[in-house]
């Protein structure tokens, strides 16, 4: 019998032979890198340094004409609308989703935090919980928000010029003719057609965020909001984000009247109220402002509630979907009196009171740092009564 041979083969650890290869390619082509980003640095700096030349002219030629104020009361407004709802959406959703489960469930609030304590929720887990949906409804609301608070400023400003103009026609004694815009003299009446118009152009973006939002608080639907608004659009259409249209336009209609007229009738009256410090006036006036508001929505809210939750979805046609309002909020009554449609009034108080007071703080805190960037060449002020309002031009220009 021959020689038994054993071979043993020794092998080197494979994630060390690897991070050697890796750091001997990296020195073989660090020349190459090197040489590269040398070139890129060189390709790009010429237009870079043509691009920064550019802006630097334009800036200078718009300084010798504005100053330091280059923006526009258009951008300003939007701006400021955009920075108030982020604010009022980030500091109050942990409240609005307790308004919406107690809807939901049909509960009170108590009822709901037991819920929340018998899941033994983790701190995280809790805080997921409560802003569920908050950074997709964060991304819209400032949309939302630059277009209502524009188009109330811009809508209020064009009546308010209008009304000038015929007043000063009548005063010399020549035709007025009634033009498209209707002839509106007192400063409420101005609010009033302002906030209407304000509200039905807020409502083309707010109302399938807020159903979506609303469901999503609810724990009816997962993931993330703009991504389920999204499949709804494709597998259903357009119809899909608008089914509950009416019953938003039916809540939301008060409450952005309500609140926006009692705001802009505060301002013009802050004579007396000259003493409190700017910021608490603000913070007073929004609180008015919010109350007034769910004074005048909370039934309607209720009943488009039951309806976004409910999963019914209406026949196409605003007849359809307002028997179904009104059916509604018929059975509502039926099962739990009036006080049904009043069902998480407290907090929605909760909620949109301080939501309206950290709005308008957010909204005049942002108009007062722009102000001494906003081009006053073209700001006409939108309040007849404007000089009892200090502060406020930006706000009430129209663009």
């Amino acid at each position: 019998m021959g020689p038994t041979f054993i071979t043993y083969t020794i092998k080197a650890p494979t994630s060390r032979v690897r991070m050697q290869t890796i750091a001997d390619n990296a020195r073989s082509h660090r020349g190459l890198l090197t040489l590269s980003a040398v070139g890129a640095a060189a390709l790009l700096a010429q237009p870079a340094l043509k691009t920064a030349r550019y802006f630097r002219r334009q800036q200078k030629k718009h300084s010798r004409k504005l100053g330091h104020r280059f923006l526009s009361p258009l951008a300003a407004n939007a701006i400021c609308g955009a920075v108030g709802e982020i604010a009022q959406i980030i500091a109050m959703y942990p409240v609005d989703t307790l308004k919406v489960q107690c809807q939901a469930k049909g509960t009170c609030v108590s009822s709901v935090l037991s819920c929340l304590r018998a899941r033994q929720l983790g701190p995280l887990q809790l805080l997921r919980t409560m802003y569920a949906g908050c950074g997709s409804a964060a991304t819209c609301s400032a949309i939302i928000g630059a277009a209502y608070l524009v188009t109330f400023y811009h809508t209020k400003g064009m009546l308010s010029r209008n009304a000038e103009k015929r007043a000063e026609g009548r005063r010399r004694g020549e035709n007025v003719r009634s033009g498209l815009l209707p002839d509106i003299r007192s400063p409420t009446g101005v609010a009033l057609a302002a906030a209407f118009v304000s509200s039905m152009m807020g409502s083309i973006f707010e109302a399938p965020m807020e159903m979506f939002k609303h469901r999503t608080q609810a724990g009816l639907i997962q993931g993330r909001m703009l991504n389920n608004m999204s499949a709804a659009l494709r597998m259903n259409g357009v119809g899909a984000l608008y089914s509950g249209y009416l019953a938003f336009i039916l809540k939301s209609l008060p409450y952005d009247v309500a609140e926006l007229v009692t705001y802009s009738e505060l301002s013009r009256v802050q004579g007396p109220l000259q003493r409190i410090p700017v910021g608490c006036r603000d913070i007073l006036t929004g609180a008015c402002a919010g109350a007034a508001a769910v004074l005048a929505s909370m039934p309607a809210d209720c009943v488009k509630m039951r309806i976004e939750l409910s999963g019914v979805t209406p026949r196409a046609g605003v007849l359809p979907s307002l028997v179904l309002f009104l059916g509604t909020a018929r059975a509502m009554v039926r099962q739990g009196g009036l006080g049904a449609l009043f069902v998480g009034m407290g907090p929605r108080l909760a909620d949109k009171v301080p939501g309206t007071m950290v709005y308008w703080l957010a909204v005049e805190g942002c108009r007062r740092a722009l102000q001494p960037y906003t081009h006053l060449g073209s700001i006409e002020q939108t309040d007849i009564d404007s000089e009892e309002s200090p502060g406020s031009c930006v706000l009430q220009a129209s663009c």
